[in-house]
Order: C-alpha cells, then structure tokens, then sequence
C-alpha cells in the first residue's frame, strides 16, 4: 500500500479542496479506489500506487486552481 501527504495550512483552500458535504473528495476516493484522511493540517491518500499517483495529481491540480481563484 502507497501513502502520499500534502500539508495544506490554509483552512480555506482546505475547505474548498473537499467541496460541500466533502464531495470532491468523495468523487476522488470512489473513481480512484483511495482512501483520503484529513489530520489537521495533513491530508493523506493512501491505496494502490498508480491510484495513489492519480489521485495526488487531482488534488495537486484542485489545489492549483483553488490558489488562481478558479473555484
């Protein structure tokens, strides 16, 4: 099993990654077959690796968009 961690300090883009009712993370675990926790300012994805890479892309891409003001 793979885990990768992104620590997001910003309560904000935090709350804007997971969407309402957390459903953008929902949609990343279910399509991706990951499993996403949120520790404070941690955010772990762990699962299979190639799932695991895919999934750190979207968030990595959300997180992007969320920082330029795309949300």
């Amino acid at each position: 099993m793979a885990e990768k961690s992104f620590i997001i300090t910003n309560m904000e883009q935090m709350l804007n990654l997971f969407g309402t009712h957390d459903s953008n993370i929902r949609i990343i675990e279910n399509e991706l077959n990951v499993n996403i926790v949120n520790r404070g300012s941690e955010l772990k994805i762990s699962g299979n690796e190639s799932n695991v890479e895919r999934a750190s892309s979207c968030v990595d891409a959300l997180l992007k968009a969320i920082k330029n003001g795309d949300n």
